[in-house]
């Protein structure tokens, strides 16, 4: 009974990481550094990749944004006017 509520825990808690890694992979092709963009409610210009998050440069700071979200929620690349030139 033990070692399967062990078990049992690892998978739960594991499932959250293992989604993150896997969204950190797929987020890399789509998006680059400095690219600005908008995940959910969160909108900064990507600054890095962890194996498990992206980190934007918001107004208020670094943001870490599980890279799971990107895929969970609508998620947009910006392109301001002053890029088109």
């Amino acid at each position: 009974a033990l070692l399967g509520s062990l078990a049992l825990a690892f998978g739960i808690g594991g499932r959250t990481f293992i989604g993150n890694l896997i969204g950190a992979h797929w987020v890399q092709k789509q998006y680059q550094p400095g690219q600005r963009v908008r995940v959910g409610e969160c909108e900064g210009v990507i600054l890095e990749f962890t194996p498990t998050a992206v980190v934007l440069a918001t107004d208020h700071g670094r943001l870490m944004v599980p890279a799971s979200r990107f895929e969970e929620e609508n998620s947009e690349h910006l392109i301001l006017k002053d890029d088109d030139a």
